[in-house]
């Protein structure tokens, strides 16, 4: 099998798989929906935050009009619904904050207070805390201390679940931005360990890698931002680290696919303008992630720098597209129209996010990021660019294969040529020890038949005569004419018996083919093997020819002196 169908195979069985687990994924989400939903506690709620006091609010209209400051406690008050479920379970989402809950004056939750005395970045995700046997009518009271400045702009509606269905309820809420993830996440590894693989063959392979790690990468992020992943991860402090850094790293596979898409060419200025990108891009990555873990600043701090390095990104990649040649191939056609989807979706997201943290806080709908969906559809095109443009690269390599085939073959009998003929001379001449056997073969009476009855009749006769020579040689050696009407055939020494064997069959096979032609079939032949002379009388014999040049040229001295018998013998 060759390569190029092992790789589609291999993608085959890949989409089979994905669309496998987007059943199994479908299945599970119609169980998980069949539960009880969650009671919104949006208000009315006593709202405190830097001495000021806010009476009746609901949390979806109400907006700080100010940035926080680490450290300043926010707190909102309010009253159980009386007709909660016996067991029940408050869920609480927040950002870069410690989380304390208090029902009826006892403190039933606490999150983030070490974190926060020891400078360290405190995670961003949902807050899950049982509250007492039958809390219908208590007071509850949430506290929020921001981990940083400006860490959220407004508190997003609180729920209250019963405690047997909260979990179940909260995957159903993440169905899709989990099913996108882990999608992209099978989706890039499966694609990785293929490319990997096929690198070992052939390094053009590299290509898929890189959209293979940026979907892992993405995938990951996807996870983290919509918090999704605490279905399996519930730490949130270690999933908002995570969140940043497989953000940050996603950008450098996107470089790299740049830079061997368009830094390969002969423009210098796009090759070295894209190397300053994936020089930008992995130091920022591993000064922020350092930086971070070195207690000197909150990796989350550096997302604005992020922004911009992704505005240079996205400028590069288009003055590299107008700089370079007209891209008329499908591949590039697609990808530019992946990163123009990729960067529609990011400059949607950064405006959602913007507007939603600085000017609507309140605006539900600005909570939930498009990027996931945005990031589906860029890999999902990138991918289609990347087949477009191996699918380019296995007709090239067809159309080359041909050009070759039809260099080494004979357009008459379709037998190797006189060109092939001297590259396996040039072969097997390399090394004293091979030990092989030319024949030289010679087609009877082709010149008086063209004479006679024309070229088209003796094109004809040696047609027939390759074909005899062709089956008889079949898995013995290899048949070449040399031109006109001479034959050679190439065997390894080895086929010794099966070489004398088949030209004893020779007149035989001639005589069987002559039906319907007014030639009959026949041929002289000279046999040398390689082993006739040994390492040192090779060179001696050879006098600056190939080795195999020589033990040819005795064949054919043989193959003369059998025709001259033939001829004297009528």
């Amino acid at each position: 099998m060759n390569k190029s169908k092992l790789l589609f195979n291999a993608i085959t069985v890949l989409m089979l798989a994905l669309m496998g687990l987007a059943a199994v994924f479908y299945f599970l989400h119609g169980i998980s929906s069949s539960g009880e939903k969650g009671v919104s506690l949006n208000g009315p709620w006593k709202l405190t935050e830097n001495g000021n006091v806010h009476d009746n609010i609901s949390l979806s209209d109400f907006s700080f009009g100010r940035q926080l400051k680490q450290n300043e406690e926010i707190t909102i008050e309010g009253v159980l619904p009386k007709d909660l479920p016996e067991q029940s379970t408050v869920m609480v989402l927040n950002y870069l904050s410690a989380v304390d809950i208090e029902v009826n004056g006892k403190n039933i939750y606490s999150y983030g207070h070490d974190l926060l005395r020891q400078g360290k970045m405190l995670g961003s995700g949902y807050h899950f805390a049982e509250l007492p046997a039958s809390p219908g009518g208590s007071r509850i009271i949430v506290t929020f201390t921001p981990g940083e400045d400006n860490a959220f702009s407004g508190i997003p509606t609180i729920y209250v679940y019963d405690s047997g269905s909260v979990y179940v309820e909260f995957s159903s809420s993440q169905f899709w931005n989990l099913f996108i993830g882990v999608f992209l996440f099978s989706f890039g590894a499966i694609i990785s360990l293929i490319s990997v693989f096929m690198m070992f063959r052939k390094d053009r392979y590299i290509r898929m890698l890189y959209v293979g790690l940026f979907s892992l990468l993405i995938s990951l992020w996807i996870m983290m931002t919509t918090k999704s992943a605490q279905i399996l991860i519930s730490d949130i402090g270690y999933s908002t680290q995570m969140e940043y850094i497989t953000l940050f790293s996603a950008i450098i596979p996107f470089c790299l696919l740049l830079l061997n898409i368009r830094g390969n060419g002969d423009d210098r200025v796009n090759r070295i303008l894209i190397w300053v990108n994936v020089a930008l891009t992995a130091a920022f990555d591993i000064i922020a992630t350092g930086l971070h873990f070195a207690g000197v600043i909150h990796i989350s701090q550096t997302l604005n720098i992020f922004h911009i390095i992704c505005i240079v990104v996205l400028v590069t990649f288009l003055i590299t597209a107008f700089r370079g040649k007209r891209e008329k191939t499908h591949s590039a056609r697609l990808l530019n129209i992946a990163v123009l989807t990729l960067f529609i979706f990011g400059a949607l997201d950064l405006l959602r996010f913007n507007v939603h943290k600085y000017l609507l806080p309140t605006t539900a709908f600005l909570e939930s990021s498009v990027l996931p969906f945005g990031a589906l559809l860029f890999i999902m095109i990138l991918f289609l660019s990347t087949l477009s443009y191996y699918y380019e690269l296995v007709l090239e390599d067809a159309k080359n294969e041909s050009l070759k085939q039809s260099a080494y073959t004979d357009p008459v009998t379709g037998l190797f040529n006189r060109a092939y003929c001297e590259k396996r001379f040039q072969v097997l001449s390399a090394d004293k020890d091979n030990d092989f056997i030319l024949i030289a073969m010679d087609l009877n009476g082709l010149k008086k038949t063209n004479d006679t009855f024309g070229h088209s009749v003796g094109d004809e006769l040696i047609r027939r005569y390759a074909s005899v020579i062709e089956k008889l040689f079949d898995g013995v050696g290899e048949c070449v004419r040399m031109g006109g009407d001479e034959f050679c055939v190439i065997s390894e020494g080895g086929n010794a018996q099966a070489v004398e064997d088949a030209l004893k069959k020779l007149p035989e096979k001639e005589n069987k083919n002559s039906v319907g032609i007014p030639s009959p079939l026949s041929s002289a032949y000279g046999v040398a093997r390689s082993t006739e002379f040994n390492g040192d009388e090779r060179e001696e014999r050879a006098k600056g020819r190939l080795y195999a040049e020589f033990i040819y040229s005795l064949a054919d001295e043989r193959m003369y002196r059998m025709k001259k018998d033939m001829q004297e013998g009528l």
